[in-house]
C-alpha cells in the first residue's frame, strides 16, 4: 500500500507546536491528559508526545486506538494536520535494563495487550516474550550462558502451536528474528533483559491455571547479543528443524495424559540421546522430558532416597510433591539421561547428595537404588501420571 503524502502543517499544528514550548510539558499533559494513547506518540515540533494529548491540543475528539482500522483512521486524521501518528516503539523503542512495574505501565507506553506472554506491540515488528514468576506458566529459569525454555501461549487446557502466541514465535523461529525478552522476579519489576532467538521448540507436559494437566509448547530461547547478532553458528540447525511439522497431530508420551513408564522408557530409548553439531552437543529435550516424567510416575509421591526422614508438606505452586529429579552420575561427566542413572529426590535428600560430607556414599546407593526401581517399574508398568 502507497503511504499518503503528508501535506504541510496545519495553522493548528503549529499553534500546538508552539503551545508545549511555551507552557511545557508538564503544564501541557495537565491541559491536555495522554491517557489512552496507547503506545502511539505525534511529534509536536521537536518534542514527541502522546496521541490523544496531540489531538486535544488539535482540537479534536479522543482518537479512537482500541484496533488496527480505527488506529489507521486516527493516523490519516492527524495527517490531515500535517503530522504523523507513530508507535512509541518506532520512536523510542524498549531499551536493554529498562523496567515498568506492571503490564499496565508497559500497555501505557507500547500499546499491545496486557494478559498474553506473547505479543508485539502496535505497529512494531519484533515480537516481546514476557515471563513472570509469578504468573501460571512454569518457565525455566533464564539464562545467558545456555538456552533455556520458556512456556507457550494459552492459560487454559491443552496449548496449540496455532494460537495467536505461538504463530509469533514460530514465525520468529522460522525468519531466524531476534525477540524481546521480560522478566518479572516475584515481588519484582518487568525488566527488558536481553534479546533471544528462537532456537527450537516441543511438547511439554504442565498444569494449566485451572489446575489441570495439560500439555505445552516449550520454546527453547537462546540470548544473543542484539536484535541483528543472529544464532552462534552451531545452533542454526536447530531453528531450521521441522519447518511444516504439525505439533498439534504429532505428540509423544511425555506430552500426553497418563503415560506408561514403558511407553517412555521406549520413547526415549528410541531417540538419540544427544547430537552433534560442530562443536556442541545438543540433547533431545522430548527425550529428557520423557525421562523425568518416567522418574516422577515411577516415584509417585515419595523420595526415592533409603535415607530419606520425610517429604516436605509442603507442595509445589502447581500443586505436585517437592521433588528435584537428579541423575545419579552427572550428565557433565557422561552420566546417562535415563531412568536407571535418576531419581526423584526431596530438597533436603537432593542437598545431601550433592553437598553433604558423605556424597560419594550417597550417589553409590542411589546407583544402586535408581537401577533396582527402573527393573522394578519396567516390570509393573505403573500408568499414573505425575
Amino acid at each position: 500500500m502507497t503511504e499518503p503524502t503528508v501535506p504541510q502543517l496545519s495553522q493548528r499544528a503549529l499553534l500546538a507546536s508552539d503551545e508545549v514550548v511555551r507552557i511545557g510539558l508538564d503544564e501541557f499533559f495537565a491541559k491536555y491528559p495522554p491517557t489512552g494513547s496507547a503506545g502511539f506518540l505525534v511529534p509536536l515540533g521537536t518534542t514527541q508526545v502522546p496521541a490523544q494529548s496531540a489531538a486535544a491540543a488539535l482540537g479534536l475528539n479522543p482518537l479512537n486506538l482500541t484496533n488496527d482500522a480505527s488506529r489507521r483512521r486516527a493516523e490519516l486524521t492527524i495527517l490531515e494536520h500535517g503530522l504523523r501518528m507513530m508507535p512509541t516503539s518506532v520512536y523510542a523503542p524498549p531499551q536493554i535494563g529498562e523496567t515498568h512495574p506492571h503490564r499496565t505501565s508497559i500497555k501505557s507506553r507500547y500499546g499491545g495487550d496486557l494478559i498474553s506472554g506473547i505479543v508485539k506491540f502496535p505497529g512494531d515488528a519484533i515480537v516481546n516474550c514476557f515471563a513472570d514468576e509469578s504468573g501460571a506458566y512454569a518457565d525455566d529459569p533464564h539464562t545467558r550462558d545456555a538456552p533455556f525454555g520458556y512456556r507457550g501461549d494459552g492459560l487454559q487446557g491443552h496449548q496449540k502451536l496455532t494460537s495467536p502466541g505461538n504463530k509469533r514465535l514460530e514465525a520468529a523461529r522460522l525468519e531466524q528474528a531476534a525477540v524481546r525478552f521480560w522478566h518479572k522476579p516475584r515481588g519484582g519489576q518487568f525488566t527488558f533483559e536481553m534479546w533471544c532467538m528462537v532456537v527450537h521448540r516441543h511438547w511439554g507436559w504442565g498444569i494449566d491455571a485451572g489446575g489441570q494437566n495439560r500439555r505445552e509448547v516449550v520454546w527453547t530461547l537462546n540470548a544473543i547479543d542484539g536484535p541483528d547478532a543472529g544464532l552462534p553458528e552451531d545452533l542454526i540447525d536447530s531453528s531450521a528443524l521441522d519447518p511444516v511439522v504439525d505439533m498439534d497431530n504429532a505428540v509423544g508420551p511425555e506430552a500426553q495424559a497418563n503415560p506408561s513408564y514403558l511407553d517412555l522408557v521406549d520413547r526415549l530409548e528410541t531417540r538419540p540421546e544427544v547430537v552433534r553439531v560442530k562443536n556442541r552437543v545438543r540433547r533431545d529435550p522430548a527425550r529428557s522430558l520423557a525421562a523425568r516424567r518416567a522418574v516422577l510416575i515411577r516415584a509417585g509421591e515419595e523420595c526415592e532416597s533409603p535415607w530419606c526422614t520425610g517429604m516436605p508438606t509442603d507442595r509445589s505452586v502447581t500443586g505436585e510433591p517437592l521433588f528435584e529429579v537428579d541423575h545419579v552420575e552427572d550428565l557433565a561427566l557422561k552420566g546417562a539421561d535415563h531412568p536407571a542413572n535418576m531419581v526423584a529426590l526431596c530438597p533436603n535428600c537432593h542437598a545431601a547428595k550433592t553437598r553433604g560430607d558423605r556424597a560419594d556414599e550417597r550417589r553409590r546407593q542411589l546407583k544402586k537404588i535408581a537401577n533396582e526401581k527402573h527393573a522394578a517399574a519396567m516390570k509393573r508398568n505403573p500408568h499414573t501420571a505425575q
